[in-house]
């Protein structure tokens, strides 16, 4: 290659990846914007969950199933999963309740199966809230997991 083509194809490369860098960080910047800021700063359920859902009117049901062991030695991380048999459901959320910022995580689901797993920390014993919407409804089941470090 002479010089002058490496040149055009050296400043073309340099431009390339400087194009891609400046489309990444605006490809960056608009999924940030779905970022649940409140949600994940809340420092109580019921901001937690409006911050997320617009509401914190939840409904108990026997339909969803909340996996995750009941005692554990390490809070750190602790298997949660999440399932339920109700119809049409678009999202999913994990919440630990005496956290210091409750919310952990949610899912939307589009046609998916209703279920989601997840290594979630526990700061101390706690109950841990699956919560489903439904059809326009947010539904919850609980179960309490009990830390033990250091007893």
């Amino acid at each position: 290659m002479t010089a002058p083509r490496r040149r055009i194809f050296l400043k073309g490369t340099v431009m390339a990846g400087v194009a891609a860098t400046m489309g990444g960080g605006m490809l960056a910047r608009s999924l940030a914007a779905d970022w649940p800021r409140n949600a994940f700063n809340a420092d109580n359920v019921a901001d937690a969950l409006k911050a997320i859902y617009g509401t914190d009117s939840t409904n108990d049901s026997n339909a969803i199933t909340i996996k995750a062991p009941t005692e554990t030695a390490n809070g750190a991380t602790v298997l949660v999963s999440v399932s339920t048999t109700l119809a049409n459901v678009d999202s999913i959320a994990i919440i630990v309740d005496d956290n210091p910022q409750p919310f952990v995580m949610r899912i939307s689901l589009t046609g998916a199966e209703p279920y989601m797993s997840a290594s979630v920390k526990v700061h101390k014993t706690s109950q841990i809230q699956g919560i489903v919407r439904s059809q326009g409804k947010l539904y919850r089941a609980t179960q309490i997991v009990r830390v033990v470090e250091g007893e």
